[in-house]
């Protein structure tokens, strides 16, 4: 298979023929038999789709290209899998990668070729190729467009011509110049049969084209359709294009039409398989016709050889032409093919001059390229060569001497600063050498007061030699530097080094004034108790006294990157740690909180040996973070450790102050979780109403987290606080904001039904006409969950809003549905804020919704006749109130009708006066049903305050209809 190679910027324009001829580059792959087609298809389906890595669907499209140039579509399994790839091609045509979508174009084009008129069975490629016609980029936007004229020429549709319809209706001006190129093409190739279809239509849309649109490119090609379309039916054009000025349709004349050359035949595409089933059926009808002609020609045969035993040349002929007895049966058998192929000679194609098949593709297969070895230095092979100023070719003279001025610039300024530099050397050395002067006369006068001897002092004058650790050790960091504490605790161990050095300073001061102290004499009085003096052999040496050595506590410091050094350190010295050594919990809590599974689960593992000797109280807040973060992770080790921890913690510290603790901490399961156990430790006595509010609090931020475990343990929490002081957890839940208290107090009804918490009005949304399905959907969130309490608070402003979108006329369907599932759950009182808008929508759910109204038996319906007058003597409503008047009129009792006649009367005889021809209409309707009712004699008293023209045309209308 061949790659091909597009331009690097991908803006140069394409043109028709090499879009045509981008299949032919790649070789044709032959399938032999049906199994074959079938794991090809498989495999082509799998790499096509949106999962798949980019390079890997472009490969698979080229090995496609090639099977189909192979005869992959000839076999009926691989048809019915095209559908399937429908999802994989319509996700390359809407992706962003444009090589995707070019080799996904050249792909729709090859099949649309081979198919033709089946091409719509397998899926609408119109709609995305449409939408990329208008890609900033050209190559995208032409070769969507070649292969729309390819779909378009090969495959007549009437599903295709429906797409068109849609597309030149919706989208802009480049999809449109591209489907009245389409338009072109139909009207030229297309089969008669569906050009008559849908003619009405492609009139429609050139005279739209001629009328509406600026952009001279497609009023060219309409006008080309349309002159090649009075060609094909000059009687219509009057019928066409008859309300189109004259102009334009001078233009039409003028014109040049299309050449119509042979139309597409609508036929179904016949398989490779199928067409071997028929070829096997006339075999088997010639083998039993042919019977009896074969046996009479083996006779005839056999007599002329016997004939003519004579000539030894005929006889040769004969044996090489005729068969033998044993080789009679193969002779037929190919006679039979012959005449079969006869049989299919305009079905078949000519055979492709194929190479020998390959062996399977091997995508992943990569080739290791051949070593190299370089020779020289890194530096040496691909450092940049030095240039002078004066070697440079890019520089003019001028730039060069300012170049050069710079540079000596950089130098002077570099001399002055070397020579400050040492000035500044100079002195400091100057000033050390005086303050040693100094310090030593100060010595000197010190001896002479104290009277010590000169020569034990003159070890001290001489200077020591520092040891190997200060001299070659770790330099010291100082506390601002360090990275792994937090700047509260610096602050903190700023103040205990200054208390540090304050009460080293005393100590020196003491032990200065101690050696200054005079020997007190000893006393000459003799003890009479003083035993006697040891026997000592002078010859024997004496031993030599033993100083004891004072053990001070070593602090076990943290170095950056030498985590597991200094737990390891902490962990061999954990018996010395209260007396003779110690550690800064900071460093400690950073362990903890390491990202590194190993180092925080064995610093996690010392803590419970170490709460023994050590007390975090100070830190127990930064403590429970780091353990509760642990314990949220994914790694399951790491978890079992932290809450092993912080199930120690109680055993060591109170646990009221651990759950104050708690209370600031991030929520989460765990933090919950830990809190539960502690509150059932503790007794009902320990809590106070500030305790329960903060833990209220908690329950607040955490209940609503993931598992449902955590909305059980928020609930057996404020059960138990409800138990010891309803009061503390109602003042909690007051505090809240109106939005805040709504969910909690939803939530806290699930656990506790005796908690009564002030009374809170519902935000109604107002209404959004831009914004009306979110608008619906809130309301209908309310209809939900909204309370009998809740309802009656804020029922009318529900009301008005809902009758300023049935206003709106938008989405008006829904809204009617919402306002009568509000009226089943909560009843109709208060409907008068919704009839207008009810009476304005005239449809099947108003009035489902007004026969619910009437038949409730809580509405009053003399108060609901008595609305609806209003609306009558409106014209706005007018019409629609009087018919849904007069079914309610069918639906009533007839002593409520008469209660409520002369109002009825009233009214109609007001609205029977409008100019509108349907109002009146609808008013002599409502009289002929009352006529039906109560009878001529009572109802013709009403009739005499009316006009004698009103009069006339009611009773003509009541003795059409068998009224009277």
């Amino acid at each position: 298979m061949k790659k091909k190679e597009f331009t690097e910027t991908g803006l140069s324009a394409l043109t028709r023929e090499q879009f045509n001829k981008a299949s032919d580059e790649f070789e044709p792959i032959e399938i032999r038999n049906e199994k074959q087609a079938f794991s090809e298809m498989q495999y082509v389906f799998k790499s096509i789709r949106r999962s798949v890595k980019v390079e890997l669907q472009i490969s698979a499209i080229h090995r496609f290209m090639s099977l189909i140039g192979g005869g992959i579509l000839e076999y009926s399994c691989a048809f019915e899998r095209l559908k399937n790839l429908h999802t994989g091609i319509y996700a390359a045509l809407t992706s962003t990668k444009s090589e995707l979508i070019i080799e996904a174009c050249f792909l729709l084009s090859q099949i649309a070729t081979k198919i033709k008129s089946n091409f719509d069975k397998i899926g609408d490629y119109l709609k995305p190729l449409s939408f990329q016609v208008g890609n900033e980029v050209q190559i995208i936007s032409d070769c969507c467009r070649y292969s729309i004229l390819t779909i378009i020429e090969n495959c007549p549709s009437s599903t295709f011509f429906d797409v068109i319809y849609g597309i030149c209706i919706e989208k802009g001006p480049k999809q449109k110049a591209v489907m009245a190129e389409c338009l072109c093409l139909i009207i030229q190739m297309w089969p008669i049969v569906l050009v008559e279809e849908n003619l009405n239509r492609i009139v429609t849309l050139l005279n739209k084209f001629l009328l509406n649109e600026v952009s001279p490119l497609i009023r060219k090609r309409t006008l080309i359709a349309s002159c090649t379309l009075t060609t094909i039916y000059p009687d219509q054009e009057e019928n066409f294009f008859g309300k189109l000025p004259d102009k334009l349709r001078l233009s039409i004349q003028d014109e040049e039409p299309l050449e119509i050359k042979e139309r597409l035949v609508l036929s179904n595409y016949v398989f490779k398989d199928e067409r071997n089933q028929q070829t096997k059926r006339v075999t088997f009808q010639l083998n039993t016709k042919m019977g009896n002609n074969q046996i009479h020609e083996n006779n005839q045969i056999n007599e002329n050889l016997s004939n003519n035993t004579s000539v030894e040349n005929k006889e040769k002929s004969n044996e090489i032409n005729q068969p033998s007895g044993e080789n009679q049966v193969e002779f037929f058998k190919e006679k039979i093919k012959q005449t079969a192929s006869e049989f299919f000679k305009e079905d078949e194609k000519p055979k492709l001059k194929l190479k020998p098949a390959k062996p399977y593709w091997q995508p992943y297969e990569i080739k290791k390229p051949q070593r190299c070895k370089k020779q020289g230095n890194f530096l040496e092979r691909n450092a940049p060569k030095e240039t002078t100023i004066d070697e440079s070719k890019h520089l003019d003279q001028d730039q060069k001497e300012i170049l050069k001025q710079k540079l000596l610039q950089q130098q002077k300024e570099k001399l002055e600063k070397f020579k400050k530099e040492k000035e500044l050397k100079e002195k400091k050395e100057r000033e050390q050498r005086e303050k040693e002067l100094q310090e030593l006369q100060k010595q000197k006068q010190m001896k002479k007061k104290n009277k010590i001897p000169e020569n034990s002092n003159e070890s001290s004058q001489v200077k020591k030699k520092k040891s190997f650790l200060e001299r070659c050790g770790p330099k010291e960091t100082t506390i601002d530097q360090s990275t792994h504490i937090k700047d509260i605790e610096k602050e903190r161990l700023k103040m205990a080094i200054k208390r540090l050095k304050i009460i080293d300073d005393g100590k020196k001061d003491t032990e200065i004034n101690l050696k200054n102290q005079q020997p007190e004499k000893k006393n000459n009085m003799k003890d009479a108790f003083k035993s006697p003096p040891r026997i000592i052999n002078k010859a024997r040496p004496s031993p030599k006294k033993t100083t004891k050595i004072k053990q001070t506590s070593v602090l076990i410091t943290l170095v950056d990157g030498q985590e597991i050094e200094y737990l390891t350190e902490i962990q061999e010295k954990i018996n010395d740690i209260p007396k003779y050594c110690s550690f800064s919990i900071p460093q400690f809590l950073f362990c903890c909180s390491h990202n590194s599974y190993a180092i925080a689960s064995t610093a996690i593992n010392l803590l419970v040996d170490l709460f023994e000797k050590v007390s975090f109280e100070s830190d127990i807040s930064d403590l429970l973070d780091i353990l509760f973060k642990k314990a949220d992770c994914g790694n399951p080790k790491l978890q079992s450790v932290a809450l092993y921890a912080l199930n120690e913690i109680p055993k060591f510290l109170n646990t009221m102050f651990i759950l104050e603790i708690c209370c600031e901490q991030e929520p989460s399961f765990h933090l919950l979780k830990y809190s539960y156990t502690l509150i059932e430790c503790c007794n009902d006595e320990q809590f106070t109403s500030s305790m329960i509010k903060h833990l209220c609090l908690l329950v607040y931020k955490c209940y609503n987290l993931k598992p449902v475990k955590s909305m059980h343990l928020g609930g057996f929490i404020i059960r138990r606080f409800a138990s010891i002081s309803k009061d503390s957890v109602l003042e909690f839940g007051n505090d809240l904001s109106d939005k805040d208290l709504r969910e909690f107090s939803d939530f806290v009804s699930m656990y506790v039904h005796d908690l009564h918490f002030r009374n809170v009005m519902i935000d109604v949304p107002q209404f959004n006409p831009k914004k009306i399905i979110d608008w619906q959907r809130q309301i209908e969130e309310i209809t939900r969950n909204i309370s009998f309490e809740d309802w009656s608070v804020s029922r009318d402003r529900i009301f008005e809003a809902l009758n300023d979108a049935l206003f709106s006329m938008k989405e008006v369907d829904r809204t009617l549905r919402i306002t009568q599932a509000l009226f089943s759950f909560h009843g109709f009182t208060g409907y008068q804020k919704v009839l207008p808008g009810i009476l304005f929508n005239k449809c099947s759910i108003s009035n489902d919704i007004i026969f619910d109204l009437i038949e409730n038996s809580d509405v009053d319906i003399d108060e609901f006749i008595k609305s609806l007058q209003q609306f009558i003597e409106n014209e706005k409503y007018s019409k629609n109130a009087i018919d849904i008047q007069t079914k309610v009129i069918k639906r009533i009792s007839k002593v409520d009708i008469l209660r409520n006649l002369e109002k009825i009367v009233f009214s109609l005889q007001t609205s029977i006066k409008m100019q509108q021809i349907e109002i009146r209409k609808s008013s002599v309707v409502c009289f002929a049903e009352l006529f039906s009712i109560f009878g001529k004699e009572t109802m013709i008293k009403y009739l005499t305050t009316m006009s004698k023209s009103n009069r006339e045309l009611i009773i003509l209308y009541c003795t059409k209809k068998n009224i009277i």
